[in-house]
């Protein structure tokens, strides 16, 4: 029964290892997705038609302006309606539309932030603006180009890289992460079950958390020295090097500390338990 609960114990603890890394890979996919290619791609989008930059760069304040953009909680929003178009693409069909209250929204958020767009773009963000460059038929059209553009350049395949894409999304989704942190909590009670104690479950999840910690902040040490070492005039290899990759490090440092507080806490409530049955 004992040899039982201790193969039990051991195949709990690599499927947390396996689930405890899912989870800040997730965080790590969108942080990466979300917070550098989107954002780096929008400066540089910035850069090259804004005529008031010189020498193609931004400043301090207009990229702090490109980040509180960002911070609106509606950028998700937009993101989640993206991901939404793509989960209905079909190759040859480029016909998909933005409904009237999702284009609404978009143009909430742009009344709301006009003067930070009218800083970036060194334009005037009128209503002759927003109906020659943002109204729902172009917006509309940059979806249908978008897709005409998939079918020329990926054929059929263009589905399963929308298919891929969509997959992604809910990967990096809160729903996903809801339901991986609950998987992660009924494994735990597993070991609670199996072990019949309420401190013996700590050591199978603070392993595997420990382990999980230092391969990712390994992770950040191999994307550090990429950076620091490659070297290109190349504009995907630039964008690499401005990317922000301190999440990573944050993550595998939490996961770390969580496994040696699991450790400490472990030997204090058995150290106190021997106290109280000497004691009897």
């Amino acid at each position: 029964m004992k040899v039982l609960r201790v193969l039990g114990s051991m195949l709990i603890s690599f499927v947390l290892f396996v689930l405890l890394l899912l989870l800040p890979i997730s965080f790590i996919a969108e942080d990466f997705v979300k917070n550098n290619i989107i954002r780096t791609a929008i400066k540089e989008a910035i850069e090259e038609n804004n005529t008031k930059l010189s020498d193609s760069d931004m400043s301090e304040d207009q990229i702090e302006v490109v980040e509180n953009l960002f911070e609106d909680e509606r950028v998700e929003e937009f993101f989640n309606i993206i991901l939404d178009k793509f989960s209905n693409y079909k190759y040859g069909e480029s016909t998909i539309e933005i409904s009237d209250k999702e284009y609404d929204k978009f143009i909430d958020y742009i009344n709301d932030h006009k003067k930070d767009i009218e800083e970036l773009t060194g334009e005037e963000v009128d209503d002759e603006f927003i109906e020659e460059k943002l109204s729902q038929e172009e917006i509309n059209k940059a979806f249908a180009d978008m897709f005409k553009n998939m079918d020329k350049d990926l054929g059929e395949s263009g589905e399963e890289f929308a298919n891929f894409f969509v997959g992604f999304s809910k990967f990096i989704s809160s729903t996903f992460r809801i339901v991986l942190i609950s998987i992660i909590l009924v494994f735990i009670g597993l070991l609670m079950l199996i072990n019949w104690s309420y401190i013996k479950w700590m050591i199978p999840t603070a392993v595997p958390a420990i382990i999980d910690g230092i391969l990712i902040m390994l992770l950040f040490g191999i994307i550090k020295l990429s950076q620091s070492v490659v070297s290109s005039s190349d504009s995907s290899v630039e964008m690499f090097k401005e990317m922000n990759f301190n999440r990573i490090l944050y993550i595998g440092l939490g996961e770390f500390v969580l496994g040696i507080l699991l450790i400490v806490l472990y030997n204090i409530f058995k150290k106190r338990k021997h106290e109280v049955v000497n004691s009897v």
